[in-house]
């Protein structure tokens, strides 16, 4: 009996370097995707960042659409 404990204890044993291999192909996946993941997240916030910036210029360029075109119209009768 306790010769099949240490039997079997040993061939868990010899088990350990083969579990020590997925653990370690495991994480460097999961590494891997992390920092895939970090760079999309930062090339959608680079994205978001400029559409951000392109619509306030849009809400500048529309708050100041009447007065050009008043200014327009000022210069077009006075030639």
């Amino acid at each position: 009996m306790l010769f099949c404990s240490v039997a079997r204890l040993k061939r868990k044993m010899d088990e350990l370097p083969a579990y020590e291999k997925v653990f370690v192909e495991k994480i460097s996946d999961l590494q891997s995707k992390l920092g895939s993941s970090e760079h999309e997240l930062r090339r959608k916030e680079k994205t978001i960042l400029q559409l951000q910036a392109q619509l306030e210029e849009t809400k500048i360029s529309n708050n100041c659409q009447p007065q050009i075109e008043e200014v327009s119209i000022l210069a077009l009768s006075n030639i």
